[in-house]
């Protein structure tokens, strides 16, 4: 019987501890990059609520308090940029969520943009399993 073999990056995201329990929002509006980060995600031991675009991103970020968000930087209805702004002008004083762009565009000058936007950090798409736990790591409470 052949056994296909994975990638040395599977195997290394397959061998990565979980970590304490993170809640997650993923703002993401393509439903396959949706499902798969959902799933590297929830892998890592996050409990994930995703929503398809910026408006629903706010939305969840006034009712739900979360660890840790992934927000796309280009969505319909309202973009990742203008949704950071928005939770970040609701944000309660010295309760500042961790959110990270993911994004296609791998430009110094959207980096820029994600950063003025009050995101703290950025993330080139595709992302793997360990972009995803680093983020975790750096930004999630333990």
């Amino acid at each position: 019987m052949h056994v296909p073999r994975r990638s040395p990056e599977c195997r290394d995201f397959r061998q990565v501890p979980a970590p304490v329990a993170v809640r997650a929002l993923l703002a993401e509006d393509n439903p396959i990059n949706q499902r798969l980060a959902s799933s590297m995600l929830k892998k890592l031991g996050c409990t994930v609520e995703a929503v398809a675009d910026g408006e629903k991103a706010v939305a969840c970020c006034a009712v739900t308090h979360f660890d840790v968000v992934f927000m796309d930087m280009q969505m319909p209805v309202m973009d990742g940029l203008e949704a950071a702004r928005r939770i970040r002008a609701s944000e309660p004083a010295g309760q500042r969520v961790p959110i990270i762009a993911l994004t296609a565009n791998a430009f110094s000058e959207d980096q820029a943009a994600c950063l003025a936007a009050g995101m703290d950090a950025f993330l080139s798409k595709p992302v793997s399993g360990a972009d995803l736990k680093g983020m975790i790591e750096r930004f999630a409470p333990r």
